[in-house]
């Protein structure tokens, strides 16, 4: 569901910082971000009498969007309904509207919105979409679908987001949702176990697991998972059963294989778990867990550290010639992590326990400063909102990466080609109420942000506590 970022209010300080203009429209994107709702209505609604024009417009379709995910279909429909005024010819108005009237169950207002919407000749990569929204909503219409339908799938796409960035809390809230929608469909089943499972409650999660696979015993992945859950609590005869069966589903599920082998090394079949991690291997030689497993038995060396990329590789040569070119740099040090830079020559990024990590860049204009704690956050937060808004229509590339002081990382990185996401990684939790140790961002969008006229480049911080936070950004300010 996309946000409107775009705002031209001026950065006029006022007395009180908390009301500033542009730091309540920041807020607000930043809440939006971690889908704290309430607080982003009490700051749109803050901000609205000073929004004018396009920004009054923005203004309340995110007020749509936030009301629209806590289930405040007439407030959504209504905060939409006003931005159309403000902006009838944003097409994607439309779209969000029609998702609104969807949710509520006025399915012919819906139909009405997305069929204009297609005529007006959409880009190709949302084409597809728009025919199954509307191929879904006539199953409602005809009486084929149940009446929350469209409510329940809406969720499940929201999901795929919240287990991008492990907001699993998330998950667990809108599973139980979907559940209350449509509790023999087995989705929100499963998804309560991931929830459960991940958040430690192994027990609740076998039970949300046994769920889904009763209403739909021939999903591999629930079988997977709850055999997989079973064998955790130590209950490993139950489980093998359940891997046998997602195993007839997918002949080629390698956890499953992998999870064979566990299983039967937990019983003390040495033998036969030592066949199943070679099976694996069989299909493919790269997987690592079963590397793992069998180096650990003795039946194998330990996996070889992948080579370094060309990228990395072009790192490594780059960052001496770089740092030989700065006359009279100025070096920030923090930890493993390292920053020099000079105007007008560049900056270079490094960092010793993860080589991986750095970064190179010459001339060009760059900004070096600080930030207060407040606005990185706030930073974070609509940062992580605009993972939800990156495709291939407007993204090439993107890639996050944050250290928090518990030693937690989070790293996310896509990559878009032709029209393609031809590359997607996220691992880690992505805390954006925690002031981390570091954060970067490599990014070249066409998405406006609120910080930036251009959403090109790339922005380091570093955490210089007790004092003020380092910002080194090539993003155009």
């Amino acid at each position: 569901m996309a946000r409107k970022h775009r705002s031209n209010v001026p950065k006029k300080l006022t007395a009180d910082r908390s009301i500033e203009p542009i730091v309540l429209w920041r807020r607000s994107l930043a809440a939006m971000g971690d889908e704290r709702w309430v607080d982003a209505i009490v700051d749109l609604k803050l901000f609205l009498p000073w929004a004018e024009g396009v920004d009054k417009a923005s203004t309340y379709q995110n007020l749509g969007t936030c009301y629209l995910e806590m289930g405040l279909y007439d407030d959504s429909v209504s905060a939409f309904e006003e931005a159309r005024k403000l902006s009838p010819d944003d097409s994607d108005l439309l779209i969000r509207q029609g998702v609104a009237y969807a949710c509520q169950g006025r399915i012919k207002d819906a139909i009405l919105n997305f069929e204009t919407y297609k005529r007006r000749l959409p880009p190709r990569s949302r084409q597809q979409s728009i025919k199954k929204r509307l191929r879904l909503l006539r199953r409602i219409e005809r009486g084929e679908a149940p009446q929350n339908t469209y409510r329940y799938e809406f969720l499940m796409e929201q999901i795929s987001h919240n287990l991008e960035v492990d907001d699993f809390y998330l998950v667990e809230h809108k599973a139980q949702e979907m559940i209350s929608l449509l509790p023999n469909r087995p989705e929100g089943h499963f998804y309560l176990g991931v929830a459960y499972l991940e958040t430690g409650r192994l027990e609740e999660g076998i039970d949300a697991y046994k769920l889904a696979v009763t209403l739909n015993p021939e999903h591999d992945v629930s079988r997977y998972n709850l055999a997989h859950a079973l064998v955790k609590d130590g209950r490993i005869e139950e489980a093998i059963p359940h891997l046998k069966l997602a195993l007839q589903c997918n002949p080629k599920y390698l956890a499953a294989i992998h999870e064979m082998g566990v299983a039967c090394d937990r019983l003390e079949q040495r033998d036969e778990a030592i066949q199943w991690w070679k099976k694996a291997l069989k299909i493919d030689r790269g997987y690592q867990p079963a590397q793992w497993r069998l180096h650990e038995v003795g039946e194998d060396r330990a996996p070889e550290e992948p080579p370094l990329s060309q990228s990395q590789m072009q790192l490594r040569v780059m960052i001496p010639i770089a740092k030989q070119r700065m006359l009279h740099p100025t070096i920030v040090k923090k930890g493993d992590l390292t920053i020099t830079y000079q105007a007008g020559q560049g900056f270079v990024l490094e960092d010793s326990r993860n080589p991986g990590n750095g970064t190179v860049y010459l001339g060009g204009p760059f900004v070096v400063g600080t930030m207060l704690d407040e606005d990185l956050l706030d930073f974070m937060g609509v940062m992580k909102l605009s993972l939800r808004l990156m495709d291939a229509t407007n993204t090439r590339d993107i890639a996050i990466l944050v250290y928090y002081s518990n030693g937690d990382i989070f790293n996310y990185q896509a990559h878009y080609q032709r029209g393609k996401q031809i590359d997607q990684i996220a691992d880690g939790q992505f805390r954006v109420r925690e002031l981390p140790i570091f954060f970067k961002l490599r990014i070249d969008s066409d998405l406006p942000l609120p910080y930036v006229k251009k959403s090109q480049g790339y922005t380091i911080y570093l955490n210089q506590k007790p004092e003020l936070g380092l910002l080194v950004t090539s993003m155009v300010v």
